[in-house]
């Protein structure tokens, strides 16, 4: 599951070696602008929402043989909290192409 990941208790200046056995997933972004609007939607997502869209993927991963965009990690946590959030707060939820 797509988690706090293993620095983010490690201070900015931290370095974690590579061959880190504890890295299972690598995503990366070669757009600074790109990394930046990430960042900062990630940084905005509870953390408990993060494992909705992760068991998603992980059952669409299982159903198709087509690769996923590794960019559906940062974008359906947005998603998924903007609806929780909806839910929440009983408000409609509409989808135009339905």
């Amino acid at each position: 599951m797509l988690g706090k990941g293993i620095g983010f208790t490690s201070k900015a200046t931290g370095l974690i070696d590579a061959k880190d056995p504890r890295i299972e997933k690598r995503f990366r972004l070669d757009d600074r602008d790109q990394m930046s609007h990430y960042q900062s939607i990630l940084e905005d997502i509870d953390p408990q929402v993060i494992h909705i869209p992760e068991q998603i993927i992980e059952q669409i991963r299982s159903g198709f043989t087509a690769p996923i965009n590794n960019k559906a990690y940062f974008v359906l946590p947005s998603h998924t909290q903007f609806a929780i959030h909806r839910l929440k707060n009983r408000m409609e939820i509409s989808n135009p192409f339905l």
